[in-house]
C-alpha cells in the first residue's frame, strides 16, 4: 500500500481512460473524469470553494425543504387513497429532484428529462467497456460494429441541445446579485463574466462541470 499510494501516487491519481465517458463529458472535462493535472485541480478547486461549501450547501435549504414537502404530501394522499406507497422510488425522486434543481434550477417537465437523459447515459456508460480489455483502435472497431459510436453520438447530440437550452435561458435571466436562488449554472456562468474562476469557462466546460 505504501509503494501504490506514495511511491507511485501520480501513476494511479487518474481514472483509467473511457472513450464513452470521454464523449460525453466532452473530452474528460469535468471533475469526475478528468486526468489528474493542473486542470483537474483547478476545477476541484472550484468545485469546493464555490459549488460545495458550506455557506452554498445551505443556501439549498429551501429547495430541500420544499421537495421534503412534496415528499410527505405524496406520501399523505397516496395513504388516503389506500395506495401503496413505494418508499424507495420516492426518495430516489427526491434526491434527484434536489439535486437538479441546485445544479441547474430545473423543475417539472424539464427535470425529468434531465432525469431521462443521465438514465440513458448511465445505461450506456456501465458495465463493461470494450476499453477495458481492447487497444484503442480495436476497441473503437468494436464500438463501431455494435453501434455504441452511434448511440454516444445521438446520445451527445441529445445532451447539447438540452444543456445548450438551459443556458441561454440563465443567461436571458435577469441577474439577482446574489438575493434568492443560485443554482450551480448561476455560480459558474457569474464566475465566467466575473473572469474568477482561474480556468476557462467555456459553454462546453460549464456543461460537462453541471452533468
Amino acid at each position: 500500500a505504501a509503494g501504490l499510494y506514495k511511491n507511485h501516487d501520480l501513476a494511479f491519481a487518474s481514472r483509467v481512460p473511457s472513450a464513452p465517458a470521454d464523449k460525453l463529458t466532452y473530452g474528460s472535462t469535468n471533475v469526475s473524469f478528468a486526468p489528474y493535472g493542473d486542470a483537474w485541480r483547478r476545477s476541484k478547486k472550484m468545485a469546493v470553494v464555490h459549488l460545495l461549501s458550506p455557506r452554498r450547501a445551505d443556501s439549498f435549504a429551501p429547495v430541500r425543504a420544499a421537495e421534503a414537502a412534496a415528499l410527505v404530501a405524496g406520501v399523505r394522499r397516496a395513504a388516503e387513497a389506500g395506495e401503496i406507497v413505494e418508499l424507495r422510488e420516492l426518495l430516489s425522486a427526491y434526491s434527484n429532484a434536489v439535486v437538479t434543481r441546485a445544479t441547474t434550477g430545473a423543475a417539472g417537465a424539464t427535470a425529468e428529462k434531465l432525469k431521462k437523459l443521465l438514465g440513458n447515459s448511465a445505461a450506456i456508460m456501465s458495465g463493461l467497456q470494450a476499453d477495458d480489455v481492447l487497444p484503442d483502435a480495436a476497441a473503437k472497431v468494436v464500438r463501431w460494429a455494435t453501434g455504441l459510436e452511434k448511440r454516444l453520438d445521438a446520445e451527445l447530440e441529445q445532451w447539447d441541445k438540452f444543456l445548450s437550452e438551459i443556458i441561454a435561458e440563465h443567461l436571458e435571466k435577469k441577474p439577482d446579485n446574489g438575493a434568492g436562488e443560485e443554482s450551480f449554472l448561476d455560480v459558474l456562468l457569474r464566475l465566467r463574466e466575473e473572469g474568477a474562476a482561474g480556468l476557462e469557462l467555456t459553454n462546453d466546460r460549464i456543461k460537462s462541470l453541471i452533468k
